[in-house]
């Protein structure tokens, strides 16, 4: 992965040069989430998805911001968020999902 990371007065400014494939499949399966858990979540096509697990397309910043974040979660708070987002999926919608994902990935403060 990467990507840089410099803080700027109260500000936490995130630069990304690329997220490896590998990576991106490692922090989804790390939640629990499958691939149209993800894509849903992130408003994407689940063939979006799969192709960032391919390296056939480049997430955007935003999504790339979001599963950077992810990688900073323990294994528990990982498997935590999953079970929220996949929770929420079922009962709230996607935008609830979304949510908890970008609570997780940008803590409170960071930005």
């Amino acid at each position: 992965m990467a990507y840089a990371l410099t803080l700027t007065a109260n500000y936490a400014v995130y630069t990304f040069n690329s997220m490896l494939p590998t990576d991106i499949a490692a922090v989804r399966c790390a939640c629990g989430l499958t691939q149209a858990a993800l894509g849903q979540t992130l408003n994407v096509h689940v063939l979006t998805v799969s192709k960032w697990a391919r390296g056939a397309l480049v997430p955007d910043a935003r999504d790339v911001a979001i599963l950077v974040g992810l990688t900073k979660l323990d294994y528990a708070a990982a498997k935590a968020v999953g079970e929220a987002v996949k929770t929420a999926l079922a009962t709230e919608g996607s935008l609830a999902a979304y949510r908890l994902l970008l609570d997780a990935a940008i803590p409170k403060g960071a930005v």
